[in-house]
């Protein structure tokens, strides 16, 4: 298990995704996908 850390510019993403009216489920799929699995599953590497 990955731990995310935020950055500032991540968060400043975030609000503006929310002011556009972004569908914030699929970002927080996403996010719990990274957390849980990682990067390397995401693109399919095995090491």
């Amino acid at each position: 298990m990955y731990e995310l850390k935020p950055t500032g510019q991540f968060k400043k993403d975030l609000k503006l995704c929310q002011r556009r009216g972004l569908n914030m489920e699929n970002i927080r799929t996403i996010l719990e996908f990274l957390h849980r699995d990682g990067l390397q599953r995401l693109l399919g590497m095995s090491h």
